[in-house]
């Protein structure tokens, strides 16, 4: 006779015991004797297991159809760690579900998804990109083409640097264009100036653009060489410093550099200002020592340290 159920042992028998059923009994293949337990049944799950189940699997389903299609975050902390990464999100506040008519506005001109996420994340820490288009971004977007900026330096530019979206284009954009012309830059490179810096754009022409031409008046150099200076490198308007340059400027006098030739190097190479003194001061010395300073001292300042070892040391 089989054993009773409830003298069996082993964690299926408890587990019968516990839902309240009793273990079936088969009898092991090719012999007789006792009878062997059943192998083991998929147990139907607990309703609550069977809903997180549900959750986990629908979820990032719903949360990347979300994200598709407004940008919008909806995941929650239990999926936060399941969900697919965003396409396009385009607001800094979750709250926002749909696209700032600025930003469908780019769209629709021709910026792709990439240009206009990185228009909105470049407009301001903690400010959702929402400027208005017919007062900001449609008259700055068309003074922008009027200077000759072609459709991809157009982009290139916002995409770059889309604060001028929160800048008055009257009292602050337009005085900047002014000042290039005035310091000589012609028509055809003031749109090549803007589109290789566009952080020209967020110049003061007060505070930096006019004390930096006349820093460089200062030191000798005539407005023609500025205005060739800042076509060959616009960054220049950014990093020069007076007590930056005027180092700079008076260890080339020491090593015995004219203001002829000093003039001549900055137009050439107005990289040349970049530099640290620092730098400048002990290359120069190297190169002075080996008879090299004047005919290497532009190569040189372009080298790595290990490779100006290598070359001069």
């Amino acid at each position: 006779l089989a054993p009773k159920p409830s003298c069996r042992k082993g964690p299926l028998a408890a587990t019968h015991r516990r839902l309240g059923a009793a273990p079936t009994m088969r009898r092991r293949s090719g012999r007789g004797g006792p009878l062997a337990p059943p192998p083991p049944a998929l147990l139907p799950l607990p309703l609550p297991l069977r809903l997180m189940l549900l959750l986990f699997v629908a979820a990032p389903v719903t949360q990347c159809r979300s994200w598709l299609m407004t940008g919008r975050d909806l995941r929650g902390p239990l999926v936060a760690g399941l969900a697919c990464r965003p396409r396009l999100a385009l607001q800094s506040s979750s709250s926002e579900a749909a696209l700032s008519p600025a930003a469908e506005h780019l769209l629709s001109i021709g910026f792709s998804e990439d240009q206009v996420r990185l228009v909105a994340s470049r407009f301001g820490r903690g400010r959702s990109f929402n400027p208005d288009v017919e007062r900001s971004v449609k008259p700055v977007l068309k003074w922008l083409s009027s200077l000759g900026l072609s459709e991809l330096q157009v982009q290139k530019v916002v995409s770059g640097h889309s604060i001028i979206f929160r800048s008055s284009l009257d009292e602050y954009l337009k005085p900047i264009v002014q000042w290039l012309a005035a310091v000589g830059i012609g028509d055809d490179q003031i749109a090549k100036v803007i589109a290789r810096h566009p952080a020209l754009l967020s110049q003061s022409v007060d505070g930096k653009l006019k004390p930096t031409g006349q820093l460089l008046l200062d030191i000798g150099v005539g407005e023609a060489q500025i205005a060739k200076m800042l076509a060959t490198l616009p960054q220049l308007l950014s990093y020069i410093l007076e007590g930056s340059l005027k180092p700079k400027v008076q260890a080339l006098r020491d090593q015995g550099f004219g203001q002829a030739e000093i003039t001549r190097m900055l137009v050439s190479f107005p990289q040349l200002v970049s530099y640290s003194p620092k730098r400048l001061t002990h290359r120069m010395a190297v190169l002075a020592a080996q008879g090299r300073l004047a005919s290497s001292l532009c190569y040189a300042m372009t080298l790595t340290d290990s490779k100006f070892t290598v070359h001069f040391q």
